[in-house]
């Protein structure tokens, strides 16, 4: 298998950049596999089990789930050069609690878990960003369901709006999202979404149109 092409995006990832470039090289051509994903097609599906560590080599990955009312909720984004299943590969319970969907066309290196296992027992450092790579990505799933199910609607627009507004350096945010992947990210129907929307207008917090918010009151509260 010629993945050479692949060497630049191991050494930009903190976990496989401690790797020498032998081990590299096995770990291209040996001891892993390259799946590949049509757009909106399922990478894996919830409760499928993890068998592998993945690094995302071309693509893009959202991360669903169904939330107790029925809505679609987006978890996160994965982008090319980072890595899903470290925090379930080794678990007693290792199945995806939540659905993988190619946003675009992917392609994933899969790397088995005895690899990892033999990898983690042969370079320290290696294991230390392995366990480094298994706590971030609990910790962002904590913290991804408390602010789920602590905050309100218009806290999420609210908050949005000001990250935006801090990006882009204007009070006419041009939005990165569509609105029914706005509505998703904010575990809510689109029809809630656009209720609320039309609320903050009326109050003189904002303006909108179907690619833009135009913050009106800088000092929006909730």
């Amino acid at each position: 298998m010629n993945l050479e092409k692949y060497f630049k995006l191991l050494n930009n990832n903190p976990l496989f950049a401690v790797l020498n470039e032998q081990e590299q090289q096995k770990l291209l051509n040996v001891s892993s596999r390259i799946a590949i994903f049509k757009k909106n097609r399922i990478v894996y599906m919830e409760q499928k089990e993890c068998l592998s560590l993945d690094l995302i080599l071309k693509g893009r990955l959202v991360v669903q789930d169904i939330n107790k009312n029925g809505n679609v909720v987006l978890i996160k984004h994965i982008n090319k050069g980072e890595t899903i299943g470290a925090n379930l590969l080794f678990a007693n319970n290792n199945k995806y609690p939540m659905t993988f969907i190619a946003k675009t066309q992917t392609s994933i290196l899969q790397i088995n878990k005895n690899t990892i296992l033999d990898l983690c027992h042969n370079n320290s450092l290696f294991l230390q960003q392995f366990l480094l790579l298994v706590s971030e990505q609990a910790i962002f799933l904590a913290t991804k369901v408390k602010s789920l199910n602590r905050k309100s609607l218009r806290r999420y627009i609210v908050e949005f709006l000001q990250q935006e507004y801090h990006n882009q350096q204007s009070r006419i945010i041009k939005l990165p999202l569509t609105k029914k992947e706005l509505a998703e990210k904010f575990a809510v129907q689109r029809s809630s979404l656009s209720r609320e929307l039309q609320k903050m207008k009326k109050e003189g917090l904002i303006n909108y149109d179907a690619n833009t918010i135009t913050i009106v009151n800088l000092a929006l509260n909730t």
